[in-house]
């Protein structure tokens, strides 16, 4: 192939999520995180399998109870 069929158009840029400041303070904890409103937002899109083609789908966990798990997770390997 040679150098002279290729091209050379401009890459597209990549998407620019949004931020939106959330403060989260847990145990002491506070941070920021400014993509909150993503997880909130696709939580109810993540309870049922997109793919799936029975009428029942089975549920997976929501953002939030996975936020709640690596929450647990951080206070333990911070030994409170």
């Amino acid at each position: 192939m040679s150098s002279h069929s290729l091209s050379k158009s401009p890459s597209p840029s990549p998407p620019v999520a949004k931020k939106v400041e959330h403060v989260l303070e847990m145990f002491g904890d506070v941070r920021v995180d400014n993509y909150y409103w993503h997880a909130t937002t696709l939580a109810p899109t993540l309870r049922s399998s997109p793919t799936s083609t029975s009428k029942t789908t089975t549920p997976t966990p929501s953002c939030l109870e996975l936020r709640n798990l690596r929450m647990s997770c951080l206070v333990r390997l911070k030994g409170e």
